[in-house]
């Protein structure tokens, strides 16, 4: 038992001094004895009192460690959890923790806190979303002054990836990374793509792709492809795993279809096989225009100014004004006219054109062979655009019906004896989206003369204009089909030029639409959604402008809105660049979702877009997870262990022994007790009824 002075020990040597006077005074005043004894017994009790001792018992206990458990709430915390794959690893973290923290509170002292974000604080709840980068080292200062302090050890649970660590000579000790879902079975995750989200036609264009074998060797044999959506292979590679189990590639992919295509990428590794898909939404730089006359004619210039004056158009055209059997009476050299080429036009360059126009041509001189007409032929299976015009030298009056299989690319039925005519005929336009029934009606339509008299469209073929002639012949004036990825449109007459000499703008309608509906434009939506496979879920809004080129800048106005089994939710597109606007999914993420915008540029309707999607999680194979953190931890001093691997006793081994401490068992403090005081007060009492029994004051 030990003795200590309270507040009063100042007040001790004046406490000691009243029994002392109080002896001297009443000792020569011939008092009772007993009076005298009560009246020092008083003053004891009030030296008490002012000098207030504490009286106390200690003994030494030991103080259990304090341990603080990080959990990261980062994206790679968001992968499903191996052994239950409905909840995202952070949770299966969470319910790690609190399975063993009774077993382990029996030992220790633990917390649990969450750190979303470098600029967030500390959490006792887990946030709501899963951001991609996360600062360890502001969470541990931000745990210096967090309740439940100061800390013993800390125990950091975390899947490693996008992880920010604190500088190796400012990290504190005691840390121990636990690595969640760092080793799961052995599988391949899907490979993560990135592509550009437009490209131009024509043009090389590079796709990253990366998948990572689960528990891989390093080494390991893996192959990725690039793959069209009916299964036809772009492009592959022959790769091997590193050291985490992760092999990559960069394709260099080329689009010469307008509009939004998809793809494939398909990896192999380990006996396992996975894919994902992405899309790239090819546009025009320029509409590449490749346009080929025989003689001259008016209907050939009108044309040729037409698409010289589009800014939109690149074009290069050739006219034949010398036919072979042409007598000049000089040698060939001496002539400042080329010869045409051929060769290089069918062979070599006409895959970088869009649209081929061939304008009243005789093609019989280079159908030898059948080289030049199988080059057309591809040219419109791989997307191309063929316009084929009439005049004295085409269709049937051109020898076309003979050609093999340039005729079968014809959408109308082609005589086999001569049949351009000079007549004068009426257009009768169809129900089809390349047709301008404005153009050939109204105040002031032309009446046009001289076509080929054509058939009908054949099998599989649409008509786009009908005509009827002066002499009672009636057939396709304009009729059009699809050959592979291309389309092939036959214009019977040569005389559109009668639009231009007409006014009012028909010449040029006529055209951009025809031109529009053979490059693939013609009905190309300007405004398409798809979903990313980020999570928390994105999504990717693609806007054209009227030229059918990506929005340069925010020009575009989006109401859109998020629907599924939470209700409806409207979304906030912002603007990234390049025509593309993205926005995050509002939770909640479960089922089928389906998204819908309305797009306006510059206060134009630019079209409605909607799509419908089951947000992914992200894949359970996230690299990197063990061997990160350990070559994380070892130059800190820290130490690292998987989650999955420790019970409660695994990790009360981890945590620091017990101090020991000075600790009261028992204290008390007399003289503030009451009863002191009363006691005090009963003597006071006791002396004043002696002093009154024998007679004095």
């Amino acid at each position: 038992m030990s003795a200590e002075l309270g507040a009063g020990w100042a007040l001790l040597p004046a406490a000691l001094l009243l029994p002392a006077a109080a002896w001297r005074v009443f000792r020569g005043r011939g008092a009772p004895r007993a009076v005298v004894r009560l009246r020092l017994a008083s003053f004891l009790a009030l030296a008490a009192a002012l000098a207030d001792p504490l009286l106390s018992r200690s003994e030494r206990r030991p103080v259990p460690p304090r341990a603080a458990f990080l959990l990261d709430s980062g994206a790679a915390m968001a992968a499903p959890c191996g052994e239950k794959p409905g909840l995202s690893r952070r949770d299966c973290a969470a319910d790690w923790f609190r399975g063993l923290s009774p077993r382990l509170s029996a030992g220790a002292s633990p917390a649990l806190f969450y750190f979303p974000g470098a600029d967030a604080p500390l959490q006792k709840e887990a946030p709501s979303s899963f951001p991609a980068e996360r600062d360890l080292g502001a969470a541990l200062e931000r745990l210096s002054s967090a309740p439940g302090g100061p800390w013993d050890a800390v125990f950091v649970l975390t899947s490693g990836p996008g992880l920010s660590f604190p500088p190796i000579g400012a990290s504190r000790p005691g840390v121990t990374l636990l690595a969640v879902g760092a080793a799961g079975r052995r599988g391949l995750g899907e490979p993560r793509v990135s592509a550009p989200p437009f490209a131009y036609l024509h043009m090389p264009f590079r796709v990253f792709a990366e998948a990572r074998l689960e528990r891989a060797e390093a080494g390991e044999k893996a192959s990725l492809e690039v793959l069209l959506p009916d299964g036809t292979r772009l492009s592959s590679a022959a790769l091997r795993t590193d050291a985490y189990g992760v092999f990559a590639a960069t394709f260099t992919l080329r689009r010469d279809a307008p509009g939004l295509a998809g793809y494939r990428v398909r990896a192999r590794a380990g006996g396992f096989v996975s894919s994902s898909e992405f899309r790239v939404q090819a546009v025009r730089e320029k509409l590449r225009v490749l346009h080929l006359s025989g003689p001259p004619s008016f209907d050939y210039a009108a044309l040729r100014a037409q698409l010289k004056s589009d800014p939109g158009v690149d074009l290069v055209s050739f006219v034949i004004l010398r036919d072979p059997e042409d007598t000049a009476g000089v040698p060939d050299a001496e002539l400042s006219l080329i010869p045409f080429p051929a060769h290089d036009i069918f062979l070599k360059d006409l895959r970088n054109f869009d649209v081929l126009i061939l304008h009243s041509f005789d093609l019989r001189r280079f159908a030898i062979g059948g080289i030049y007409l199988q080059a057309v032929e591809r040219f419109v299976a791989g997307g191309g655009g063929l316009l084929v015009i009439g005049g004295p030298r085409a269709f049937g009056s051109g020898g076309y019906a003979s050609l093999g299989a340039f005729a079968a690319l014809l959408p109308a039925e082609v005589s086999s004896s001569p049949d351009h005519s000079r007549e004068t005929f009426s257009v009768v336009p169809a129900a089809h989206p390349a047709a301008s029934p404005e153009v050939f009606g109204g105040p002031g339509a032309p009446v046009p003369a001289g076509l080929n008299l054509l058939g009908g469209p054949v099998g599989g073929a649409s008509l786009i204009y009908g005509y009827r002639g002066a002499s009672g012949a009636s057939g396709a004036l304009a009729a059009a089909r699809a050959h592979g990825r291309g389309r092939v449109v036959a214009l019977a007459s040569p005389s559109t030029w009668t639009l231009k000499a007409a006014g009012g703008g028909r010449y040029s309608a006529f055209w951009d639409r025809l031109l529009s509906f053979l490059d693939g434009t013609l009905g190309l939506e300007r405004a398409t959604l798809e979903a990313g496979g980020s999570y928390p879920p994105r999504l990717r809004l693609r806007v054209l402008d009227e030229n059918y080129l990506p929005l340069e800048r925010d020009t575009a106005t989006v109401e859109a809105e998020v629907s599924g089994a939470g209700g409806a939710r409207g979304l906030d597109f912002y603007f990234r660049g390049g025509g593309v606007y993205e926005a995050e999914v509002p939770p909640p993420y479960g089922g089928r979702l389906t998204a819908s915008a309305r797009v306006s540029v510059s206060g134009r309707p630019a079209g409605r877009a909607r799509l419908s999607f089951s947000p992914r999680n992200p894949s359970a194979h996230e690299p990197a997870g063990l061997a990160s953190l350990q070559a994380a931890a070892a130059p800190r001093g820290w130490r690292v262990a998987r989650m999955e691997d420790l019970s409660a006793e695994g990790l009360a081994a981890l945590l620091p022994p017990a101090a020991e401490e000075e600790a009261r068992s028992w204290s008390a403090a007399p003289g503030r007790s009451p009863w002191l005081l009363a006691l005090f007060l009963l003597l006071l009492a006791a002396e004043l009824s002696l002093r009154r029994l024998a007679g004095r004051d």
